[in-house]
């Protein structure tokens, strides 16, 4: 099927992801349609996106999940819509490759020995009958080139192709393909789209050290880290110029909502400079995310025309 949200092609073979990993598989059917197109996302009868509600809805109150993981790098519309869901149910979207280095990012995959094939194409630049097939690594190269040449991403974020994944350091065991077909769904003279049909696979146990855990299995692993991501210069490197404030302690009208210890309203100035903290927009269950954007703007509105002389932390220099 056609579908703004989910990729369809490959789907047969979606349970063999679970047991490769070790983890229980929650399926759905999707019963709606991609009606709700626009940038933004309302709760829509109907729509597809209703029915990955009702799923990780069952998931929840099987497990108690607190977040649920994207991997969406560039697509707003995925991103928005599975913000949307999680808003609603109370969870944590988790969009940890969101606005990666899409050229950095496949390296990154291929050097972490993710061996994904491409299982469906629908761009120029890409043919059914000579890439179908391949695997990442096999196309890195060709990627980069039509990259340079037509704009393509890299990593597919367009719909330029969809892969599967046949191993990768997480699962416990690879999945190998016994029978596949080529299936042409438009023999464009430009961009033509074809896909591969799973018709039969099996898994193939792995050497692996099974004393270790996943965290350790992917320790020494070549990939970025949050750790390795600079956001702004550490504030001791110009610790004699910089001014703190602390309002944690403070009494004042817009003073943001406390969800943790460690979050509390804070500012800091260096010159021009202005680093603001601590907002906070909480859901207690029957506010909008519209009313909790508002609340957390009314907080930063208040915060900035404070007088910060009346707040400012004795222990600056």
């Amino acid at each position: 099927m056609d579908s703004f949200m989910y990729q369809t092609v490959g789907h047969h073979a979606i349970d063999l992801y679970a047991e490769a990993i070790g983890l229980p598989l929650y399926r759905r059917t999707i019963q709606g349609g991609s009606i709700a197109t626009d940038k933004d996302y309302t709760v829509t009868t109907d729509d597809e996106v209703e029915d990955l509600y009702q799923l990780l809805l069952e998931v929840k109150e099987e497990h108690g999940i607190e977040a649920v993981s994207v991997g969406a790098v560039l697509s707003d519309y995925q991103r928005v819509r599975v913000e949307n869901v999680c808003q609603r149910l109370g969870l944590t979207s988790l969009g940890y490759l969101w606005r990666r280095n899409q050229a950095e990012l496949l390296n990154e995959m291929i050097q972490c020995g993710v061996e994904a094939i491409l299982i469906k194409v629908a761009s120029l630049g890409l043919s059914p009958k000579k890439h179908l097939g391949k695997s990442l690594e096999e196309m890195q190269g060709e990627l980069m080139y039509m990259h340079d040449k037509y704009e393509l991403n890299v990593c597919g974020e367009g719909g330029e192709y969809e892969t599967f994944t046949l191993d990768c350091p997480l699962f416990n065991k690879k999945i190998v393909l016994d029978s596949i077909e080529t299936v042409m769904h438009s023999d464009d003279a430009f961009a033509p789209v074809g896909y591969l049909n799973l018709i039969k696979a099996h898994l193939e146990d792995k050497e692996i050290d099974q004393s270790l855990s996943f965290k350790e299995r992917l320790a020494h692993l070549p990939m970025k880290r949050s750790s390795d991501i600079t956001f702004i210069k550490s504030s001791d490197e110009f610790a004699p110029c910089l001014l703190f404030y602390s309002l944690a302690n403070v009494d004042f009208s817009c003073k943001t909502q406390k969800i943790s210890d460690d979050i509390e309203p804070q500012i800091k100035q260096k010159n021009d400079d202005v680093w603001i903290s601590g907002i906070v927009g909480k859901y207690s269950g029957n506010e909008s995310l519209r009313d909790i954007t508002l609340t957390a703007m009314e907080q930063l509105k208040c915060m900035i025309t404070l007088d910060l002389n009346s707040y400012r932390n004795n222990n600056d220099t």
